[in-house]
């Protein structure tokens, strides 16, 4: 086995004469044993890399003429190796170590590429990235800035100055000690407004488990948010057009009945007693055929009117067709029922004042009374029938 002479450090020095000599094969490295520009000797780990060494870069051109040590960068085939050359300058000969820092060079790449990356996200993305330090105050944020300002204005500042309607007592996502993900926050904006932000976030800590902060992304929903509340207003617009007769306003049919099975049950639940009214508008038809169907329409709405009018918020109105109506009036005694009927009575017939012609403007009305204990469609079956009863028993009396 060749021996070598291994230097005891890299510094860039002429090897002394009284270094260990060992044998090639004892290094980790590839090594070649050199005596001018002749290869002496090579270890096993170095076999295979001597003829690609030589055609690459030459023995000459890799000792050079330096008197200590050198190193010299060879790229070849996609791998990457560093060669150093110790020399002894008492026989002229050298040692050579083969460093392979391919890998090396590629992870050092991959970093190098992945933070560019991350920076080229941070840059672009609409949200904004931000750490916070120990203090409470932001160390870091976006080179683009936040909160429509620039990053040197949010930068060193305390969090609680932008942080608005924060839940009181507990930690928000910029102070947390546990990871979260799109905490719902309003912070303040440089044009004196409040933006909805999703924010989510991972703790910092130091060696010793000290919290040092938090770092995260800021997510801008305002826009979002607004138009949801938007969208949530529309639907519900929708559902309440859907809900109502287009012509009077009140309650259509369906509406009613859906309602209507809700007093019911509250009225079974708690034992009140309620009364539901259908009414029939007499003398209507002479107000179409001498005045005109707008003028029928007009005292449709004004009738609905009147209704809504002289019941209470928890009483309802609907139309179920024609000139048909019906009132459902909520906790109504026996003592107050015909007071309560008497004053309809009286306000529907103003509704007919304008029509003259129509003589003898008014309502029948059906009245049932229940606590509850019977079927929406039985008790509008029941009060149709008792507002016919009603009305067979006005014509009878002469008031046509």
């Amino acid at each position: 086995m060749s021996a070598v002479i291994i230097p005891r450090t890299v510094a860039h020095r002429e090897l002394p004469a009284d270094d260990v000599a060992v044998g090639l094969n004892d290094l980790p490295l590839p090594a070649l044993r050199v005596q001018g520009t002749a290869v002496m000797a090579v270890n096993r780990l170095a076999e295979g890399l001597l003829d690609a060494l030589l055609a690459t870069a030459g023995l000459p051109s890799l000792l050079g003429d330096a008197a200590g040590p050198s190193s010299v960068r060879l790229r070849s085939g996609g791998v990457e190796r560093v060669v150093q050359v110790f020399r002894n300058v008492d026989d002229g000969g050298a040692l050579v170590l083969l460093h392979d820092v391919t890998a090396e060079r590629s992870l050092i790449n991959a970093l190098a590429e992945s933070r560019s990356r991350l920076n080229d996200f941070v840059r672009c993305s609409v949200d904004f990235a931000w750490e916070t330090d120990a203090s409470g105050r932001f160390a870091y944020v976006s080179p683009k800035g936040a909160l429509g300002r620039p990053a040197r204005e949010v930068a060193g500042r305390p969090v609680l100055d932008f942080l608005r309607h924060w839940r009181g007592g507990e930690a928000s996502p910029f102070e947390s000690r546990s990871p979260c993900e799109a905490v719902e926050v309003r912070l303040a904006l440089a044009a004196d407004e409040i933006g909805i932000f999703e924010v989510s976030a991972v703790p910092c800590y130091d060696e010793a488990g000290l919290w040092q902060g938090a770092r995260g992304v800021c997510r801008d929903v305002t826009e979002a948010r607004r138009q949801a509340e938007a969208l949530r207003r529309a639907t519900d617009r929708l559902q309440e057009m859907a809900r109502i007769d287009p012509l009077t306003g009140a309650l259509n049919r369906r509406a009613f009945f859906e309602d209507l099975s809700v007093r019911l049950a509250q009225a079974r639940r708690h034992g009140d007693r309620g009364l539901l009214l259908y009414l029939d508008l007499d003398s209507f038809k002479a107000v179409n055929d001498g005045y005109g169907h707008a003028a029928g329409d007009a005292v449709l709405r004004q009738v609905a009117e009147v209704l809504r009018e002289n019941v209470r918020e928890t009483d309802l109105v609907g139309r179920i067709g024609g000139d048909e109506f019906v009132v459902w009036l909520d906790r109504v005694g026996t003592v107050d029922q015909g007071e309560r009927i008497a004053a309809l009575k009286t306000a529907i017939a103003g509704a007919g004042c304008d029509y003259p012609a129509a003589g003898g403007f008014g309502a029948s009305i059906g009245v049932v009374g229940t606590d509850g204990e019977v079927d929406p469609e039985e008790l509008i079956v029941a009060a149709d029938a008792a507002m016919y009863a009603a009305k067979r028993a006005r014509k009878e009396q002469g008031g046509g």
